[in-house]
């Protein structure tokens, strides 16, 4: 149990330096009118932290100051169970006073004063201390002010404040839960959204290079075609040279018989007109003749082999040289696509790691911002859902309190002073258990009302940023289409943009806006009617270039390697 052992007061009232000891039990302070009697009462409510001047009997603060003094100050000190010293400085400054608090010597606010004050039952405004006229005037209350001196008393007029407050409290947090709830939704279609235009993005891109890997694949099929017909070109060429340079050689040696026949037949002749021997070389003439006529023939045979050769290589020397002008241009036209794809190949890559980049981010940053919101929102629940426990069982034990007090109200005639005493202790203690439970439970309101805020403020900005970024963001960031178009405006006069870049409007309207324009936002503004047929034709080749641009360097070392073989 807890009892007042001291009272210092320095320069209160009409007590310049005073120093009271008090011991337990009962204290009765006697003395003559004006001996200062009820400002040792008037100390003690200002040290407990009355700030009521009526209350202390005094109409201006310099008149709780002594007139030799310039400011006040009371300390008291508790003894018994818990050891407390409560010291309250005042200083009159001509207006309200200034007030300093010390609890065991240390710097306090007045609130903290009443917080330690209050589980020793020294609440300000309690019914402690009695002041003049007090009794009377509770004797002359009716019933109903009289239940709230009890209910003050009793500390449950403070617990129904509280649990008002509580409930108050709980209706925020349920208003509060309910709109996280309606974002939570949003975000969780937007999300929906988001992801399906991805899964069509990255369909899109497959597909693209699929058709890119199959026109790469027709153009090197081609490609080989080419070499491999012009390298059978050239073997029937060697081949027709081969045949042409024997048959030249065959050729010169059957002139050379044809000569060397001629030669033997004259000579013959010559004998032929010497009748001696003209007899023994008619055979050797006839002979002769026949083989003439033989080589004859197969001389002619042979001219028209050569001749044919011939022919058929002036035809392949022909096509071998249209054969070699065609590889030549499309070695030449490779050699250009090559150095321009790698260009465009650079730029489309460039273009997809930003895409890729920019839509991975966002997607990320609103997941991240889903989670945490759904983490906050069942947080929220939860601590609903406790603290509405907590007031549900403080409702209960408020009935059963209501209940004892009732009965004990009933009794009280009936009691002896002894009795009374001890159940005004029991229903001391009981009403300092309530008190305790009532903290906590504020205690845990007090952590939920803290966080509260600043889930608010950051739903409120994830809110503001994500629909910004909707409303805003370049489209080229979700279509590598309209990128190449907007890029082309530095060859093609007339683009001015898209309809989000082109649009202004407050940020709070971003979310109206992309709903009521949808898709219409990533729209290209141009000139007229020629500049888009322009960027369409431009796209379109840009399209089939990028195709090609598109390859392994495996790839591209086989094509290579085919251009080094022709």
């Amino acid at each position: 149990m807890i009892f007042l052992s001291r009272i210092r007061m320095r320069g209160f009232k009409s007590f310049k330096n005073a120093d009271i000891s008090l011991s337990r039990g009962f204290i009765c302070l006697v003395g003559p009118n004006g001996s200062g009697k009820s400002n040792v009462t008037d100390a003690i409510r200002f040290a407990l932290g009355e700030s009521a001047l009526r209350s202390l009997r005094a109409k201006k603060v310099s008149e709780l100051i002594n007139t030799s003094s310039k400011h006040a100050e009371v300390t008291i000190y508790i003894d018994g169970d818990r050891k407390l010293e409560v010291k309250r400085a005042i200083k009159d400054d001509g207006k309200s006073g200034k007030c300093i608090y010390r609890i065991n010597s240390k710097r306090a606010t007045r609130a903290s004063v009443m917080e330690a004050l209050r589980p020793l039952g020294l609440e300000v405004g309690s019914h402690n201390i009695i002041a003049q006229g007090q009794v009377q005037r509770i004797i002359e209350l009716n019933a109903k002010e009289r239940r709230a001196v009890i209910d003050s008393v009793a500390g449950i007029s403070e617990f129904e404040e509280k649990k008002k407050e509580a409930m108050n409290e709980l209706e925020k947090v349920e208003r509060k839960i309910s709109d996280s709830g309606i974002i939570l939704s949003e975000r969780v279609a937007y999300l929906g959204e988001l992801e399906h235009e991805r899964d069509a993005a990255l369909a899109h891109n497959d597909a693209t290079e699929k058709r890119k890997s199959a026109r790469y694949t027709i153009v090197k099929r081609e490609h080989e075609h080419q070499g491999r017909q012009h390298y059978e070109i050239a073997q029937k060429s060697i081949s027709a040279k081969a045949e042409l340079e024997k048959a030249t050689l065959e050729l010169s040696s059957l002139d050379l018989q044809i000569s060397s026949l001629e030669a033997r037949r004259v000579e013959l002749s010559a004998k032929v007109n010497s009748q001696s021997a003209r007899e023994g070389t008619l055979k050797q003439i006839e002979e002769l003749r026949v083989s003439i006529s033989a080589s004859t023939a197969s001389l002619a045979e042979r001219k028209k082999d050569l001749a044919r050769i011939v022919a058929r290589l002036g035809e392949l020397s022909s096509k071998r040289a249209g054969q070699k002008n065609k590889s030549l241009a499309l070695s030449a036209e490779i050699a250009k696509l090559r150095k321009e794809l790698s260009s465009l190949d650079a730029k489309i890559g460039k273009m997809e790691q930003e895409q890729e980049a920019g839509t991975g981010t966002e997607i990320s940053q609103i997941r991240t911002s889903l989670d945490s919101l759904v983490s906050q929102l069942q947080q929220l629940r939860e601590q609903r859902a406790s603290l509405a426990s907590d007031i549900s069982k403080s409702k209960e034990m408020h009935s059963m309190r209501l209940s004892e007090i009732q009965s004990i109200s009933s009794t009280l005639p009936k009691l002896s002073d002894s009795r009374l005493e001890g159940e005004r202790a029991n229903l001391g203690a009981e009403i300092d258990s309530i008190a305790k439970e009532i903290d906590k439970i504020f205690s845990q309101e007090k952590d939920l009302n803290k966080n509260i805020p600043l889930l608010d403020r950051r739903m409120l900005e994830l809110k503001e940023k994500h629909a910004i970024m909707r409303a805003s963001a370049s489209a080229s960031a979700t279509n590598p289409a309209i990128a190449s178009v907007l890029s082309m405006g530095q060859h093609i006069k007339g683009i001015y943009g898209t309809v989000a870049d082109l649009i202004k409007f407050e940020p709070e309207y971003a979310k109206a806006i992309e709903a009521a324009a949808g898709s219409r936002l990533t729209y290209v503004v141009v000139e007229n009617i020629d500049v888009a047929t322009a960027a369409i034709d431009r796209l379109r080749f840009l399209r089939y270039a990028s195709c090609k641009g598109r390859c392994s360097r495996k790839e591209s070392r086989n094509r290579q390697g085919a251009h080094g073989n022709n």
